[in-house]
């Protein structure tokens, strides 16, 4: 070692040479230095394991798993997923404090159920910084920009538990719809329409199924269109895709980049000219299926795992639901607050907006976004062959699908192969029991049903 006097001896830059290239990966030379370490077992086998959707995942991906060429998304926003907050207010006055105090603290997006009679020049505002307005019912005055998400009439039937109904739901609704349609509004002008999938995210479909009825709903509501004389480019860029994203990130980083896929697909399908400004808008949230009312605090944690798949999975709007909305009837500031800065420290602190479409390049997420693409169509064709998604659903024949799914799930996490922490693995010994978890009578009811519901009625 050299003293304080010694120079220092100059080294060459050979020892570094074999670092400067690296040999192609060999998977068969992988494999059998692995099952050395595996006392010969086989690691397509020990080292494998289940996702969410059952799908089994192999502990290495390559190139040989990719589809050729790639199944890439056609289009990506341009900017991070809003940071949307909710604000209930029902007063103009209390409506404008509410906004200026979450936009004041990092919301760059607002969410709520109608705009306040007086509130219009504030909402103007926030669209004119490029903020995002989500409404559920249309103001009382035009907004360029704001996005009026009215409620999806199928999602809003299964709430009801009328599937028999759907036909007459998303009939009516069309109706409600129709004027606007007609209007021809310039891009970006009160756009109307919503196709939500959370409530059959919350019911067990797998996000395959979630893509084939997001687009049997598109291809119901256009045959409504085409008996009125609409062409689809009049009402598909008018409309939302929403859904619910769970823990499993990579799963759900696929989901968002096949939904554009198969949204593209669709396109092609209906004739829609290619220069046509057509992308889908993405709505995002943290889906509560996985969401535990015991030890409560976990939630903040998936809710983080389910906000970073928003900003990787390309997002327009993401909305991060408080991680004690089971368990309290008005959320804590606390819980209120981590929840908005999630999104603000993800994209000021952790930059995952900066980069459109990251997870590319990725031979696990890339081969995984064809698979649901390709099993997402053709769940969608067996919809179709079902007679349309009006008579999958009243049929029961949408249900059936999703019940199985979500039983195979309940499987595994039974057996333990499937893990919700805190719920099934590591309960806490302190952990109170949950009145009323409110399990459904059957595996047909359109409830839906937290995973953690089952144990938590045990404690």
């Amino acid at each position: 070692m050299a003293t304080r006097d010694e120079p220092i001896p100059e080294r060459g830059t050979a020892p570094l040479a074999p670092l400067a290239s690296f040999p192609a990966a060999d998977r068969d030379a992988w494999k059998a230095l692995v099952q050395e370490s595996l006392d010969g077992r086989d690691p397509d086998v020990v080292l494998a394991r289940h996702g969410e959707d059952g799908r089994t995942i192999l502990p290495l991906a390559t190139r040989e798993n990719l589809p050729d060429p790639p199944t890439a998304p056609p289009s990506w926003p341009s900017a991070p997923p809003a940071n949307v907050s909710f604000v209930g207010a029902s007063n103009a006055d209390e409506w404008i404090a509410r906004v200026d105090e979450e936009t004041a603290r990092g919301a760059t997006g607002i969410a709520s159920i109608s705009l306040p009679r007086g509130a219009e020049s504030r909402a103007g505002q926030l669209l004119s910084v490029g903020h995002v307005l989500l409404l559920e019912h249309p103001p009382s005055v035009e907004l360029a920009g704001a996005w009026v998400l009215a409620h999806d009439a199928v999602a809003r039937a299964l709430e009801r538990n009328e599937d028999r109904d759907i036909g007459t739901e998303i009939e009516a609704a069309f109706d409600r719809q129709r004027s606007v349609l007609r209007d021809g509004r310039a891009d970006g002008e009160g756009r109307h329409g919503l196709v939500d999938l959370g409530r059959y995210a919350r019911n067990g479909a797998s996000p395959a199924q979630e893509l084939g009825l997001m687009l049997a709903t598109l291809v119901e509501i256009g045959r409504r269109a085409d008996e009125h004389d609409l062409e689809p480019t009049r009402f598909l860029p008018g409309f939302a895709l929403a859904f619910d994203l769970s823990t499993d990130v990579l799963l759900s980083v696929a989901k968002l980049r096949a939904a554009r896929v198969v949204w593209a697909k669709l396109l092609i399908a209906l004739d829609v000219p290619a220069d046509v400004d057509s992308r889908p808008w993405i709505v995002t949230r943290t889906g509560e299926r996985t969401w535990s009312k015991q030890d409560p605090e976990t939630n903040w944690l998936r809710a983080t795992c389910q906000s970073i798949a928003a900003f990787l999975g390309g997002a327009d709007a993401h909305r991060a639901h408080a991680y004690d909305r089971l368990t309290a009837n008005e959320s804590s500031p606390t819980a209120v607050r981590t929840a908005r800065d999630t999104a603000s420290v993800l994209a000021l602190e952790g930059h995952l907006g900066r980069v459109a479409d990251p997870a590319r390049g990725s031979y696990f997420v890339e081969a995984t976004t064809d698979e649901l693409a390709r099993e997402g169509w053709q769940f969608f064709r067996s919809l179709e062959r079902a007679g349309g998604l009006a008579a999958a659903l009243a049929s029961g024949f949408a249900r059936a699908e999703i019940a199985r799914t979500r039983f195979e799930r309940h499987s595994r996490l039974d057996a333990g192969s499937d893990v919700l922490v805190g719920v099934n693995r590591y309960r806490r010994a302190e952990d109170p029991e949950v009145d009323d978890p409110a399990i459904p009578a059957s595996v047909g009811d359109w409830t839906g049903l937290r995973e953690s519901a089952p144990w938590e009625s045990e404690r």
